[in-house]
């Protein structure tokens, strides 16, 4: 009985921490101000966040398509990154971490998740004009530095 009445408590503690978690952004993952203002290439004279934005939301003008690798990864992943925060904060909640090491942690994982999501190849594939311009085939990875600026970030 005294058993049961502990997991529910610490359950109930651990549905607090992650409402906590979520309503104060405790931790964000994608392209960061500081990373996303860097230049993504000399030649195209643009930042990592505006490559970013043109891919991420497409620019029919420029015939370019939409990739979200921000909002199609949330939106598959959502279930499971809920699942695996409550997890590392039981553990937090069990001394045997901290919450701000347990949302750090979290955040890192859900970055290298995110870059993930890009190597697997986010349709559609490249245009014929594109891959003559590119070392290699896979969408949104050209030169690196946009997938490198992908970061998970604890906010502490």
């Amino acid at each position: 009985m005294a058993s049961s009445v502990t997991e529910r408590s610490k359950d109930v503690e651990i549905r607090r921490l992650l409402d906590f978690a979520f309503s104060h952004e405790l931790g964000t993952v994608g392209i960061h101000a500081d990373s996303g203002a860097t230049p993504h290439d000399a030649k195209s004279g643009l930042s990592v966040a505006e490559i970013a934005d043109k891919n991420e939301f497409g620019r029919a003008q420029e015939r370019i398509p939409q990739r979200s690798f921000v909002r199609g990864w949330f939106d598959e992943n959502q279930e499971a990154l809920h699942a695996r925060l409550k997890g590392k904060l039981a553990l937090a909640l069990l001394a045997k971490s901290t919450v701000a090491k347990a949302v750090e942690a979290s955040m890192k994982e859900f970055a290298e998740s995110m870059k993930q999501r890009i190597r697997n190849r986010i349709p559609p594939r490249n245009a014929r004009r594109t891959l003559a311009k590119k070392i290699g085939d896979t969408p949104l990875i050209d030169t690196r530095v946009m997938i490198n600026s992908i970061q998970g970030r604890h906010r502490g």
